[in-house]
């Protein structure tokens, strides 16, 4: 299986590549280079989870739900985030997959790639009304829990939202690499 492996990611890089140098070129044709950013998004992901030692992982076929990939090391779903934090605009959750049915969450940043346990995924602390008190604030920093919010109230829709607090244990906990393919 390795060599199939070795031969995907070689493959994986060259796309990658192909994907970057067109978002470059976007701009300069008015068009926006983030459309290109889900496609990219699970490039990447494909590449860090064969690299990270799960050499069997395939991703999805079109339209399966709830997950983007299978491997050896469970189920995996791939989110491209864009965090909004030191903007007025709105928030922009990374939205989840409606039954939270993944054992690996793959997050993919401008700036790095994340790798979080649906373990550590859990709902809201003090059921999701007001500010945090302290105590919770660290256990959620020292246990690397982050909370999901739901995101609409008809469905079952759910989100991470992007605070500096999730960015933190992002950082702390769950970092696997930077994202130098966009660097």
């Amino acid at each position: 299986m390795r060599n199939f492996a070795d031969l995907k990611i070689t493959i994986l890089k060259e796309k990658i590549k192909t994907i970057v140098d067109l978002k470059k070129s976007y701009p300069s044709l008015g068009h926006d280079p983030g459309l290109l950013n889900g496609s990219l998004g699970e490039l990447i992901a494909d590449y860090f989870i064969l690299t990270g030692g799960d050499d069997t992982y395939w991703p999805a076929d079109a339209g399966e739900p709830n997950i983007d990939g299978k491997g050896k090391k469970g189920r995996y779903s791939v989110k491209w985030w864009s965090p909004n934090l030191d903007t007025s605009e709105t928030s922009n959750k990374i939205s989840l997959n409606d039954d939270l049915d993944f054992d690996w969450l793959v997050i993919v940043t401008t700036k790095s790639i994340y790798k979080v346990p649906r373990k550590k995924i859990v709902p809201p602390l003090k059921g999701g009304q007001g500010p945090l008190p302290k105590e919770l604030r660290e256990k959620a920093i020292d246990e690397g829990l982050i909370a999901y919010t739901q995101q609409s109230k008809v469905g079952k829709k759910f989100g991470i939202t992007d605070s500096y607090r999730n960015l933190e244990i992002l950082e702390t906990h769950y970092k696997i690499s930077e994202n130098y393919f966009e660097n």
